[in-house]
């Protein structure tokens, strides 16, 4: 659990790195992918979030009430393609994932 929630903070600080570069103008503008087919995906969905309840815990079952509000996830997913449309998977090229529950920005 530990090792998880330390990754995703050094994602999430990667990411907002990225965003600050991007804002002031600093971000890398090299061709890094040069001559490859690049797919770039751009997806949703519906996600319930679970939202506990106040108050006490029922007594006849011990549990609390929650409530789930429906979320629309913003995914953004990049990755390479081979002639064939076959994505490639060297670690040269990695994949690129990127989620929010908030807008696009």
């Amino acid at each position: 659990m530990f090792i998880c929630t330390f990754l995703l903070k050094i994602g999430i600080d990667l990411r907002k790195n990225k965003l600050n570069d991007l804002e002031y103008g600093t971000l890398s503008n090299l061709n890094i992918l040069p001559d490859q087919r690049v797919v770039i995906a751009v997806d949703g969905g519906r996600t319930r979030i679970r939202i506990n309840k106040k108050g006490r815990r029922k007594l006849k079952t011990n549990r609390h009430g929650f409530t789930g509000e429906w979320m629309e996830p913003k995914l953004l997913t990049i990755y390479v393609v081979n002639e064939q449309g076959k994505k490639v998977r060297i670690s040269a090229i990695l994949i690129t994932n990127d989620g929010t529950y908030s807008g696009y920005q």
